[in-house]
């Protein structure tokens, strides 16, 4: 089976002219996506301690535990993106945020006895939007911030999270004005929740 597998997914020869920074990485599927792509995970950011000593089990990057948000003792998006800096040291980087989105998925319970209503699920949906406006915000300032080479973006669920923040301007207005980004960098970062990205334009970097 394996070799069969190896013959339809084959590891890529690896790089270090590019790499991937992962936030809510989990036990790092994403990371092993990108590693059997060629691509190694500069840094990854998880709570989950053994999700964490996974990860160091199969990536070489930095490993950074703790909470994302703005609270004391969690860790602060901007500080974080001083570390992602470091990290990727000017070469070309894909950033990747899984935040909790349950809620926008299509295995959302619709029917049956664990049924939610719509009104369930809008407040669920609700409650994930802090965690999705922290990594819309580092999004932002990595494409900002002069050390970076942000070369492209995604995030979990990115369809089902645009279309809800279409019919819900005011939360992205108030994570904006929360936040302090002008028009023009809320366009942009609209625009690219709604383009699909893709790990061949790190690829394809010659």
């Amino acid at each position: 089976m394996k070799q069969n597998y190896d013959l339809r997914f084959p590891q890529m020869p690896m790089r270090d002219d590019v790499g991937a920074i992962t936030e809510f990485a989990g036990m790092g599927g994403f990371d092993e996506g990108f590693r059997m792509a060629g691509i190694p995970t500069f840094a990854s950011v998880e709570a989950w301690d053994a999700a964490n000593d996974v990860r160091r089990d199969n990536q070489e990057g930095e490993i950074i535990q703790g909470y994302i948000g703005t609270e004391q003792g969690m860790l602060h998006p901007d500080d974080l993106v001083e570390r992602y800096a470091r990290a990727s040291q000017g070469r070309p980087v894909h950033y990747h945020a899984s935040p909790p989105c349950q809620a926008f998925t299509m295995a959302q319970r619709k029917v049956g006895p664990a049924a939610k209503t719509p009104e369930q699920i809008h407040e669920d949906k609700l409650a994930a939007f802090p965690m999705i406006g922290n990594a819309l915000y580092t999004a932002e300032q990595m494409m900002k911030h002069p050390d970076i080479n942000l070369n492209s973006w995604s995030l979990e669920e990115a369809p089902a999270v645009a279309q809800f923040i279409k019919e819900n301007p005011h939360l992205l207005d108030k994570y904006v004005k929360k936040k302090k980004i002008d028009q023009e960098e809320k366009k942009l970062l609209t625009g690219c929740l709604h383009k699909e990205t893709s790990v061949q334009k790190l690829q394809n970097i010659s």
